[in-house]
């Protein structure tokens, strides 16, 4: 895989445009709900999106949505503003996670778990609520090594993010367009955008992040040791051999 060094626009919608081919995430009529949070992550998506739907062998449609979760200092007009200036308008809806998480507080170390529940189900309520059959979002390829690492060393679980997930109720699909972008080249390409993050108005930002901040600084460090462990590692998620793990149900009957 191409080093960010010499990473363009081109290899960018290049690589991207080929995980919506290999994992079939876009179809011809798709409308596709694109979560913005004010990143850099998730407007690198954005632009890159509306970069292919102008060359795309398909027709989809992008609806740009922001969710206020009602935390103090979260600037959606900021948000909105970052998104005109790639020429689209942004729909931003609240929701009262805020006041959900807080009468919660008391019951449990930390609400991101809960938290994350109740965002998605307010992601999945507004894609069908504005006829939406796709929502994407973006993480990028870091983000799936490291959600690989944190179930494997924290939940004792073989288990990641994947490219494209269906909900349980199956009125839902999820996909990842920057799966096979690491966040390096993420940021490479939104220095070129001439955007400006929207920071995040999360409460409990710096305790979320002190797990997923450890396991980034072990693969800076095995880095030096193993210079493609983030190739590798990403390249492990599409090679399973399951006869050689230990789950009962993919082992041989003897």
């Amino acid at each position: 895989m191409q080093t960010d060094s010499t990473f363009t626009e081109r290899d960018l919608r290049r690589r991207v445009g080929d995980v919506i081919g290999r994992y079939s995430m876009l179809g011809d009529g798709d409308r596709v709900l694109v979560a913005i949070s004010g990143g850099k992550d998730s407007l690198v998506m954005l632009d890159v999106l509306l970069r292919l739907q102008h060359r795309a062998p398909v027709r989809y449609e992008l609806v740009p949505f922001t969710l206020d979760p009602g935390f103090p200092g979260f600037d959606t007009d900021a948000v909105r503003q970052q998104v005109a200036r790639l020429g689209v308008e942004l729909i931003v809806e609240p929701a009262p996670i805020a006041g959900i998480l807080e009468s919660k507080r008391a019951n449990a170390p930390t609400f991101c778990p809960l938290c994350s529940r109740l965002r998605r189900g307010h992601l999945y309520a507004a894609a069908l609520r504005h006829r939406c059959n796709k929502i994407a979002l973006g993480h990028h390829a870091d983000d799936l090594i490291e959600n690989l690492l944190l179930n494997l060393f924290f939940t004792g679980q073989l288990a990641g993010m994947p490219p494209v997930l269906r909900s349980d109720d199956g009125r839902n699909v999820v996909i990842r367009p920057l799966c096979r972008v690491y966040e390096r080249e993420v940021a490479r390409h939104f220095a070129t955008l001439g955007l400006e993050a929207v920071p995040s108005a999360c409460p409990e930002k710096n305790i979320q992040q002190l797990r997923r901040q450890w396991v980034k600084e072990l693969l800076a460090d095995l880095e030096r040791h193993v210079p493609r462990i983030r190739n590798s590692t990403l390249a492990a998620m599409t090679n399973v051999r399951e006869r050689f793990l230990m789950d009962p149900r993919f082992l041989d009957r003897v």
